[in-house]
C-alpha cells in the first residue's frame, strides 16, 4: 500500500529565494525539506529532481571555490544524524532523471527537523550556481520522499517552483517568410533576445525598421518595446508588389543591427517555402513548458508555418491525448499555422525504433508502443508493438 502523502505525514518543502530567476543567472538557492509526522529513517534517502530537459548547472561537491558547488545541512533533534549529498543523473523515473540525493546516516530525523540543500553555496568563495538558460513558468524541483527507507519514493503534494524569465537585451532578431506571393499579405516580426536566445522581458527601447531591397508596403517605421512585456513585435498585412523582387527587413537599436532572412516575391509557377517544427515535446513527456506554450511560441514568436507535438506514446494518457486535441483546435489556423495531430511511436530499436506519427486530418487514433508510464490499462489492446 502507498504511504499517506498528506503534507502533515510526509512533510513539505520550499525554495529560497522564491522570486523570478533570470535565465542563465548565477546565484544561490536553498531548497528546504521539513520532516513530517512519519519522521525519516536512518539510511533513508531524499531526492530532489529536475526535468531531463533542464540545463541547470550540474552540482559538484568537491571544490567550494568553483561554480555549482552544492551542500547539505541538517537542523535536527538527533545529536548523531548526518546527511550526505550526491548526484544521480538518472535517479528517478522519466522525465525526473536528474537528482540531488540526500542520504541520512547515523540516526533518524524527527518531525519538524529540516534538511537544507543549497545550490551554488557561496559561503566558501564559490560564485554560485548557473540557473537554467531557457524561459519556463513553474520550473519545478520535485521533492521525492521515502521516510521508511524502502527505496519507493513519493512526490510531495507541492514541490518548489521558480519562474525562469528572459534576461537583459543582447541582440535583435528579425523573422520573415522566405517566399511570398506578390500583393498577398504576410506577417513578419522583430524581437529582442537575451544572450541565451530567449525573448527579453526586461527591455525598454525603440527599434527603427526599414528594408534592404525592394519596398514592403505596410511596414512600420518604428517599434517600441516596454519592460515587463515580452519583447516580440508582430508586423501584419505586409506586401511586396512585384514578382521576382527580393528584400530584407532591417531593424536597428543604437549599435545593434539585424536583418531578416531574404524575402522573395514568387513568379506564378514557383512553389512557396514553408517552415515548421514537426517534433516538439513539452513537460507532458520529456520536454519543458505546456502544450499551449509550445504552440503559442511556435506560432507567435518563431513564426512557424506548421507544427506537430510528438509526445512519447508510452507517457500519453487518454486525458493528455484529449488535451492535445483541444489545444490543436485552439491554435490551428488555416492559411497561417497548420498544426498536425501526432505523437512519437517510441518503441525500442529491436521493435522498430522511434517513429514520427502525423495525421493529415482530424481523424487520429493513438496506438502506443506500450503503456510503460500509463497506469490505465483498459485500452492496452490498442497498443502496436512491434511497428510491423
Amino acid at each position: 500500500m502507498p504511504i499517506n502523502t498528506e503534507p502533515r505525514f510526509v512533510g513539505r518543502a520550499w525554495i529560497t529565494p522564491a522570486g523570478p530567476v533570470v535565465a542563465g543567472a548565477i546565484g544561490s538557492w536553498t531548497i528546504t525539506y521539513e520532516v513530517g509526522l512519519y519522521g525519516y529513517d536512518e539510511f533513508a534517502r531524499l531526492k530532489i529532481a529536475c526535468r531531463f530537459a533542464s540545463d541547470w548547472g550540474t552540482p559538484q561537491f568537491t571544490d567550494p571555490a568553483a561554480a555549482n558547488y552544492a551542500t547539505v545541512r541538517l537542523e535536527s533533534r538527533s545529536p548523531t544524524s548526518v546527511a550526505h549529498l550526491s548526484w544521480e543523473p538518472r535517479g528517478y523515473i522519466r522525465p525526473w532523471f536528474k537528482c540531488l540525493v540526500v542520504s541520512i546516516r547515523d540516526g533518524s530525523l524527527y518531525p519538524g527537523d529540516q534538511v537544507h540543500v543549497t545550490l551554488g553555496d557561496r559561503s566558501r568563495g564559490g560564485p554560485g550556481s548557473r540557473a537554467q538558460t531557457f524561459r519556463e513558468r513553474g520550473c519545478e524541483w520535485r521533492v521525492l520522499v521515502d521516510p521508511f527507507g524502502t527505496e519507493l519514493y513519493s512526490p510531495l503534494a507541492a514541490s518548489p517552483t521558480l519562474d525562469i524569465v528572459g534576461g537583459d537585451f543582447h541582440r535583435l532578431v528579425v523573422i520573415a517568410p522566405t517566399t511570398v506571393r506578390p500583393g498577398e499579405p504576410f506577417d513578419a516580426l522583430v524581437k529582442a533576445e537575451d544572450v541565451w536566445g530567449n525573448p527579453c522581458e526586461r527591455f525598454t527601447g525603440d527599434v527603427a525598421v526599414g528594408v534592404h531591397g525592394c519596398d514592403i508596403a505596410g511596414l512600420p517605421r518604428r517599434i517600441t518595446f516596454r519592460r515587463g512585456e515580452l519583447a516580440v513585435a508582430s508586423m501584419s498585412a505586409l506586401r511586396v508588389a512585384d514578382a521576382g523582387r527580393e528584400t530584407r527587413i532591417v531593424a536597428t537599436h543604437g549599435e545593434h543591427h539585424a536583418e531578416s532572412n531574404l524575402v522573395r516575391a514568387l513568379r506564378p509557377s514557383e512553389p512557396k517555402t514553408w517552415w515548421g517544427d514537426l517534433h516538439g515535446q513539452t513537460r507532458a513527456t520529456v520536454g519543458t513548458g505546456t502544450i499551449e506554450e509550445y504552440f503559442a511560441f511556435g506560432r507567435e514568436v518563431a513564426l512557424l508555418d506548421m507544427m506537430c507535438h510528438q509526445a512519447n506514446d508510452f507517457q500519453v494518457t487518454d486525458e493528455e491525448w484529449r488535451r492535445l486535441r483541444r489545444e490543436i483546435d485552439r491554435f490551428h489556423q488555416d492559411g497561417r499555422c497548420v498544426i498536425f495531430v501526432g505523437y512519437e511511436w517510441s518503441g525500442m530499436t529491436p521493435g522498430g525504433g522511434d517513429r514520427n506519427v502525423m495525421f493529415r486530418g482530424d481523424v487520429a487514433a493513438l496506438h502506443r508502443s506500450s503503456h510503460a508510464e500509463v497506469d490505465d490499462m483498459r485500452d492496452a489492446a490498442t497498443d502496436c508493438f512491434p511497428v510491423t
